[in-house]
């Protein structure tokens, strides 16, 4: 049996999806062409080499009055000072998962692992980095950095980290009882921090606008592939207008098509909010977006 469809769930549907892509004011040259085959798309490439920093950087102050979100502790382990115990666009209501044990018991987690519990499996997560935590262990690596060219293992935000927590937390010493357990808690999870509205970088016009776009989220796409993901979790959305989103979405597309063609499954956030799908998900048949609420 592939356990692989067993992992394939967009995390962003239980922690809320990081509303913080842009896309360039003018579409750049397309960083990812459409391939012939993936392998002349997809090369097998180093592992642990840095990225090249991104462009400059301004840290910004997180907001305040946020609800909590349903990991607070996992968020709490971003080290950057001062760690955000939660993340913008966190879904809330009547309705919503709130806590690990209601989240298990809607997707019928202890179910599924008897089947499939991500042993051996790689799962990339493209958001705002991973922070080292007990309940991911050793399981933890770094793909990279297209912030400061480091190696992913940062998160400002928490929002990473706890999407990470949900993809493959595990008990320490076994201990369901004590711990939030994830969907796949055998899984290795490679860490690639592409986004973080905790950072603002220049935008069109003069302004800024925060780290992350969809440039480097088709970038960042190839690189989990190259870097061994078999599944590419995507919990973010892209602030795209619908006249551009052919254009714009190019790279990201052709990416998305790549990975397919590798046989690597990826899965992206089809937003927190309403019953339409926001690109990445949207106007693609690479990934399927999910959920556990309607609005959610």
């Amino acid at each position: 049996m592939n356990p692989r469809p067993a992992l394939g769930f967009a995390a962003a549907a239980l922690v809320g999806v990081l509303p913080v892509l842009a896309v360039p004011a003018a579409p750049p040259a397309p960083a990812v062409v459409a391939p012939a085959s993936a392998a002349q798309a997809i090369a097998p490439g180093p592992t642990a080499d840095p990225l090249p920093p991104g462009p400059p950087l301004v840290r910004v102050a997180p907001p305040r009055g946020l609800p909590p979100g349903p990991a607070p502790g996992i968020r709490a382990a971003a080290r950057c000072d001062p760690p955000r115990a939660d993340a913008p666009g966190v879904p809330s209501g009547p309705g919503v998962p709130s806590g690990p044990g209601s989240v298990a018991a809607r997707l019928r987690l202890d179910d599924v692992q008897q089947l499939a519990g991500g042993r051996g499996q790689v799962i990339a997560v493209i958001d705002t980095g991973i922070a080292p935590h007990a309940l991911l262990g050793s399981r933890l690596r770094g793909g990279g950095d297209y912030l400061t060219g480091g190696d992913g293992l940062d998160d400002c935000d928490g929002h990473g980290t706890a999407v990470a927590g949900l993809l493959a937390a595990a008990p320490v010493r076994g201990d369901r009882s004590t711990a939030p357990v994830g969907i796949a808690p055998e899984a290795q999870l490679l860490a690639i921090r592409q986004s973080s509205p905790s950072f603002d970088v220049p935008g069109p016009d003069g302004g800024r606008r925060p780290a992350g776009d969809t440039a480097t989220l088709a970038d960042a796409v190839v690189l989990a592939v190259r870097r061994g993901a078999d599944v590419v979790n995507i919990s973010e959305a892209v602030c795209l207008p619908a006249v551009r989103a052919g254009a714009a979405g190019a790279p990201l597309q052709a990416a998305l098509r790549a990975a397919a063609e590798a046989d690597v499954v990826v899965v992206a956030a089809a937003g927190n909010v309403g019953s339409g799908p926001a690109p990445p998900t949207a106007g693609s048949r690479s990934r399927c977006p999910a959920g556990t609420t309607p609005t959610c």
